[in-house]
Formats: C-alpha cells, structure tokens, sequence
C-alpha cells in the first residue's frame, strides 16, 4: 500500500457537473501550475468520487495536540 502520507497535495474543486484540477506544471518540476476544467458530467463525477476516497483514507485530527504531534516530511 503506497504511503499515502507522503503523496503530493491535490487541489481539486468538483461537482457532479464540472471540476477544477490543479495539476503539476507541464514545464518545471515541484510546481503546481497548470489547471484542468472537466466540464462532462461522467468525468467530474468520477473526481467527487476520488475526493471520496481520498477523504475516507485521511487521518482526522481532532485536536491541537494531534496536529502539533504531525511529522514534518
């Protein structure tokens, strides 16, 4: 199972009629400057589901003590 504490951020906006995707850039590495516009129902569908299951795998801190304990990677 990938570590999914050390997978990248996602920056994802999503209906079940139209998604905003920030995407890593088409030209330099470690940033985050391309967007893409989903605009098919099917396919921003498809990205409420995987925030779904992003969401069902997060770690959920309750308190400032847990986020404090966080490892900085």
């Amino acid at each position: 199972m990938p570590d999914l504490y050390r997978d990248s951020e996602r920056f994802i906006c999503a209906s079940e009629r139209r998604a905003v995707v920030i995407l890593p850039s088409l030209t330099s590495v470690m940033n985050y400057d391309t967007g893409l516009v989903a605009d098919a129902e099917d396919v921003a569908a498809g990205w409420v589901r995987h925030v779904e299951q992003a969401y069902l795998a997060a770690r959920r801190l309750h308190t400032r003590a847990a986020i404090a304990e966080l490892e900085v990677l």
